[in-house]
């Protein structure tokens, strides 16, 4: 048996495979201090409980008790752990036992992703304590993007910021964007543009299977806009913020992280499915779409001009490989730079197969269900 975990902010996110094969997932979700709701796939049943008196670390005692009662499985029986790290700074380029020295090692970029790399060792931590004989692997998500050139790395500051506090574009959807190289390995694909549309939303430029550029920059703050994320805004629209409404360092990050994006220019809601419900009867609803494509074609034709032309447009994510609107909406403005789709080949939400080709001729137009956990096994097998 093999465990992979994916550590957010306020949830946990669980699977356990079967060599590649899923065989129960689950996801805590923190609605408020010490309750915890779990939704659970296992035994062919879709579970729901409200869990209290809960802490973030000890839902992994939960875990554990729940599959041995539930499942029969039991500590000895498990091979390995997984853990998705946000952030490995530019140490860590490829997977590694989480040992004390690495974690060590890890804790200091805790600074650099605040919000999910402490949460990512203290399960790890947790584990340990509590199953000191399984082994625990971390594989993170900025090592896909280690080797983008300075030039598109770096900010116009001073040098010395990147040589002594490392200030610089990092990249994140590593492990979706590994994901989808392997994917096209047999197609001999030599200049690709990734597209990551989901709650989180991204896009990568890839030549010849390596990273070249990414929407994201030292943070996933610096991005597209998202569900509830602003993506790129002007730093002095910031501190003027900050200064007309008082805000201190933690509103303003809550502001830009949780209430910003979809749900913020829309007013009302993140979820894409009702937007676009709403697109012709809400102005709020058609402007926050609007501009979430905007900025998507943007970052496109940046990095279609980057690798000179390209041969393959992915689309994956929750709404990237599901949404057949959204694909549409993009790929019509794409049109000026010849990317050509069949729109009869663009399905929708239901059935979508894990692989879909919407080409017409010349580049390659595809939406492919992205897969972390398996990469995240695959990366350490």
């Amino acid at each position: 048996m093999i465990i992979t975990i994916n550590s957010g902010s306020s949830s946990i996110k669980i699977q356990i495979f079967e060599s590649e094969n899923s065989i129960a997932s689950f996801h805590f979700k923190n609605y408020s201090e010490g309750n915890y709701k779990l939704e659970a796939e296992l035994n062919n049943q879709n579970i729901e409980q409200e869990i209290t008196e809960l802490d973030y670390s000890n839902s992994v005692q939960f875990f554990f008790n729940l599959i041995a009662e539930q499942m029969q499985i039991t500590p000895d029986k498990i091979e390995k752990i997984i853990h998705r790290i946000v952030h490995g700074g530019e140490k860590f380029n490829k997977p590694t036992e989480l040992t004390a020295e690495t974690i060590s090692e890890i804790e200091k970029f805790n600074d650099y992703a605040p919000l999910h790399n402490p949460r990512a060792l203290e399960i790890v931590k947790k584990i340990a304590s509590l199953y000191p004989n399984i082994k625990q692997f971390g594989v993170f998500d900025t090592s896909f993007h280690l080797t983008m050139p300075k030039e598109n790395f770096l900010y116009g500051l001073p040098y010395g910021y990147y040589e002594n506090i490392k200030v610089r574009k990092f990249g994140f959807h590593g492990i979706s964007y590994e994901f989808i190289k392997n994917r096209l390995a047999e197609n001999n694909y030599s200049r690709v543009i990734a597209c990551h549309l989901g709650s989180g939303s991204s896009i990568c430029a890839i030549k010849d299977g390596s990273s070249i550029a990414t929407s994201f920059g030292f943070s996933p703050e610096e991005n597209l806009i998202m569900a509830t994320r602003s993506g790129e805004i002007d730093y002095s629209a910031v501190i003027f913020i900050k200064k007309k409404l008082g805000l201190n360092d933690e509103e303003i990050t809550r502001l830009l992280n949780n209430e910003s994006g979809l749900l913020g220019i829309s007013g009302y809601t993140n979820n894409m499915k009702q937007l676009l419900q709403d697109y012709s009867t809400n102005e709020r609803a058609k402007l926050a779409i609007d501009m979430y494509i905007n900025k998507i074609v943007e970052f496109i034709a940046n990095f279609f001009v980057m690798l000179e032309g390209i041969d393959a447009i992915v689309f994956t994510g929750g709404v990237g490989s599901g949404s057949d609107v959204i694909r549409k909406m993009i790929l019509e403005k794409l049109s000026v730079l010849g990317i050509k789709y069949d729109e009869s080949k663009n399905t929708g939400q239901i059935d979508v197969p894990d692989f879909l080709d919407i080409s017409l001729e010349g580049v390659k137009v595809l939406a492919i269900k992205t897969n972390e956990e398996l990469q995240m096994i695959r990366s350490i097998n």
